[in-house]
């Protein structure tokens, strides 16, 4: 069929404009031609031959229709498409009008070819949601230093780009996580915002891929980057299924987000898990980052004046930030960012080394129920920053306030276990409560030297300031606990608290496993928490054998006190800070072994199995003599002896006041011991705890150089990390000189990262031969070995982890089971 117009231009089956059947209307000269793309409808206007009707062909066959731009072309004014566009051969597309597209519609950019929206919009037909534009790239192949990659496909959004409606508006890559590579700028132009995603399912889908320089053992940042672009959905969202997120990150590294605004505006939301999230990123390293004001392409100022900065933001989502990680060492950075009226700001699981700096959380504005599976565990509170089983993050400078009517907390750290993680120099104001620990966050055989702890911290007006929080539903409450020396004698914690009624300083919820020293500096206003619960078992310290705690020079200014200055850092100085203070901690925790037990806590376990009756005096002075250090292990030997009497046994005891207050001994005493200690003689134990002894002395002091040890190494990470090289061998070598459980475990994950799976292997085998674990802690390295033999077939073969067999997740399903260790997270995660 040929219907001509008045111009001479012939719309014919196989063209742009419209769709008509055979035989439908007489070869007649065309007045008057309406295409109701959206009703399927053609009518024309004939001379003389009336109006005619016909129905256009179904969708099905338009969509079978792709149209091939091998040549480069441009778009403007209004551009309806009828099925799909293919940009190859090399060619460019850009679009400065607004193309349409229907149901089902989506524009392919195939490798070396490119598509520019400059200043155009791409949206849908008809109502309905359109697929999004697809970007391919070559996975073996860099991204290459000229502006135009030609063995990648490239996107450029600029001058107030649009693309909205879509059910992925940007996706680098295909469905099953293959053809990664693929490049997106959204970064210059001189309308702002540069470019806007509206109303799409999700705004960009990054899927797998690993720039490099040369060749792949140089691994490089990913050339994708967003500056001043915005999010959004409103309630104009197409369809009925939610909104999921506006950039959704798998395995890839170096993307940053300079000034940019991710936002939910839907009103008729009330269940949080369909607000959706910001960022949704799995294994992936970004950097969410300010702009500076006044600078469209490159950042001019070197660095940005503060005063200059303008603020990535994140508003009204379900997670602002939702960050996984399963089997590399990548982490996120976010700096000087806006959240506000999020249910949380930042959201973590299993994440070793992220950073959230000089941000500010407006928490408690969204009026929604907690839904999902995630949310419903926040014990009903709006939460502005959760980590979960993740820890080496660095946690400064941030500010929190409660600036709406739901139950709000500051920021809550779950799970971080055996590492020595500070939380430093934030500030908030008006929660219910500010900075949380919960769960395990210390190391179980050494959680007076290792564990989470808080320094410098300012409190204002906020229900409960500090609290070390019991995880009720873990069947193993015991170990639950933060680091029980909360500053050390050498470095006060500098914490300020409210002191006012009503309000608690400090709650220590474990308070029936684990006592909290807390180490302060006058003046008593406002550094000394006052206003503590009765009976949670914290003990506040201003000095110990006569020697006052200390307040270094710098003690509130770097988490680090030797780095006074934070951008006075460089490798040598930190490299050189983690030799001084390894020594250090090595010279106490020598002085320690030695001490507890007489230096042989197994010798001593058989010296007190193998007493009898007769040697009941010879065996206190042999504990007494060994106390103040003796184990809690050897403790519990000698309560189970029938033949100590009660009063020896209390005796010994209250000389040992470190070990009983720890670990839940004074329960496991009195409840599960084969002699049950009086009451009376409890109370006496209890009460030891006052005793500052040199073991709490030299204890506060492995605290401090492990600590200092520990921070030297964030410092040293963050500086690897900040830059455009990726350094998984520095990275390495850093978690190395920690040496601890949760160090070998990170150490490993930068194996996986490299997919060398039989380093990785030995560094958990070796485990055993460095550490005395306890059973579950040798559970969880089996589980970490399950791991990696679950994983590794899939990339030896070539595969990415998005296609794992159904035979392959139930192996990772079956491995998770109910454990809550890194192991079962990260395989969760996966």
């Amino acid at each position: 069929l040929y219907v001509a117009t008045d111009a001479g231009v012939y719309y014919t089956e196989d063209g742009m404009e419209c769709w008509a059947r055979y035989g439908d209307i007489p070869n007649v000269r065309v007045t008057e031609l309406e295409v109701n793309r959206c009703s399927g409808k053609l009518v024309a206007a004939t001379f003389g031959r009336g109006v005619w009707q016909v129905d256009m062909l179904p969708m099905t066959t338009a969509l079978a229709h792709t149209k091939i731009i091998d040549e480069d072309e441009t778009w403007t004014g209004d551009v309806y498409v009828h099925g799909n566009v293919r940009v190859s051969n090399g060619a460019r597309l850009t679009v400065q009008g607004t193309a349409h597209f229907p149901q089902g519609g989506r524009l392919r950019v195939d490798v070396g070819s490119q598509l520019i929206v400059d200043g155009g919009t791409l949206t849908n037909s008809c109502g309905a949601q359109w697929e999004g534009v697809q970007v391919l790239g070559n996975p073996s192949a860099p991204q290459g230093n000229a502006l135009y990659p030609t063995q990648q496909g490239y996107v450029e959004l600029k001058n107030g780009a649009v693309i909205e409606n879509a059910i992925a508006g940007v996706m680098l890559g295909t469905t099953g996580g293959n053809a990664g590579g693929g490049v997106i700028r959204a970064n210059q132009g001189s309308v702002q915002p540069v470019a806007t995603f509206r109303n799409c399912l999700r705004g960009v889908v990054i899927q797998p891929y690993q720039n490099y320089v040369s060749n792949p053992s140089f691994p490089i940042g990913n050339r994708g980057s967003f500056r001043d672009v915005t999010f959004t959905v409103t309630d104009e969202l197409p369809g009925d299924a939610p909104f999921l997120a506006h950039v959704t990150m798998d395995r890839v590294y170096g993307i940053n987000f300079f000034g940019c605004d991710f936002k939910n505006e839907q009103n008729n939301v009330t269940e949080s898990h369909k607000l959706g999230y910001g960022i949704y990123s799995m294994d992936a390293g970004y950097n969410v980052l300010p702009k500076c004001f006044g600078s469209t392409g490159t950042n001019i100022y070197q660095p940005c004046p503060e005063p200059w900065y303008i603020n990535s933001t994140f508003t009204g989502l379900d997670h602002g930030i939702h960050a996984y990680q399963s089997t590399t060492a990548r982490a996120f950075e976010v700096e000087n960012a806006t959240f506000t009226d999020n249910v949380c700001g930042v959201y973590a699981e299993g994440v070793i080394g992220f950073k959230v700096v000089d941000s500010k959380f407006h928490v408690g504005g969204r009026d929604v129920i907690l839904t999902g599976d995630i949310d419903v565990n926040f014990l009903g509170f709006q939460r502005a920053l959760y980590s979960t089983v993740g820890y080496g993050f660095i946690l400064d400078d941030n500010g929190f306030w409660k600036t709406g009517p739901a139950p709000s907390e500051g920021l809550v750290i779950g799970y971080s276990r055996g590492h020595n993680d500070m939380v430093f120099n934030n500030h908030a104001h008006d929660l219910d409560a500010a900075y949380m620990g919960e769960g395990v966050c210390a190391d179980e055989d050494n959680r007076a030297v290792i564990g989470l702890h808080f320094q410098c911290n300012r409190n204002y007006d906020n229900a409960t300031n500090l609290w070390s929080r019991l995880v009720t539903v873990d069947p193993e409450p015991a170990d639950q606990t933060i680091r029980t020396n909360q500053g050390r004698l050498v470095r006060a914690a500098d914490n300020l608290f409210d002191q006012l009624p009503g309000n608690w300083d400090i709650q220590n919820t474990n308070f029936e496993n684990n006592g909290l020293n807390y180490w302060w500096q006058t003046p008593q206003t406002p550094f000394k928490p006052v206003e503590i619960p009765d009976g949670q078992n914290v003990q506040v310290n201003n000095s110990a054998n006569n020697l006052p705690v200390l307040r270094p020079a710098g003690n509130c200014v770097s988490r680090n006190v030797k780095l006074v200055y934070h951008e006075l850092k460089v490798p040598s100085d930190l490299t050189a800070g983690m030799a001084v203070e390894g020594d250090d901690y090595t010279n106490s925790a020598y002085l320690y072994k030695q001490l507890i037990d007489g230096g042989s806590t197994d010798e001593m376990v058989e010296e007190v199995m193998e007493s009898w009756p007769s040697d009941v005096w010879d065996l206190r002075a042999s504990l007494l003599s060994k106390s103040p250090y003796l184990s809690v292990a050897v403790l519990k030997e000698m309560v189970n002896k029938p033949f100590l009497p009660q009063a020896i046994k209390a005796e010994v005891c209250i000389a040992n006041p470190d070990a009983t207050k720890t670990e839940g001994f004074v329960k496991w005493m009195q409840e599960e011991s084969a002699t049950p200690m009086p009451e009376s003689l409890v109370d006496n134990i209890i009460a030891s705890w006052e005793t500052r002894t040199f073991r709490t002395q030299l204890e506060a002091t492995m605290a401090h150089h492990h600590s200092e040890l520990t921070q030297n190494a964030h410092l040293l990470m963050d500086y690897y990390r900040s830059d455009t090289l990726e350094h998984v061998d520095s990275l390495r070598w850093a978690w190395q000189q920690i040496r601890t459980p949760a160090a070998r475990y990170a150490e490993a994950m930068t194996y996986l990262q490299q997919d060398n799976f039989g380093a990785a292997r030995n560094v958990i085998m070796a485990m055993i031969d460095e550490h005395e674990l306890r059973d579950k802690q040798e559970d969880e390295r089996f589980r970490m070995l399950g791991l990696m033999d679950i994983l590794e077939p899939v990339r030896v073969g070539g595969r990415e982890y998005a296609s794992m067999s159904a035979e392959e997740q139930v192996a990772l399903q079956t491995l998770i089971g109910e454990h809550r260790d890194r192991a079962a997270t990260w395989a969760q995660n996966l």
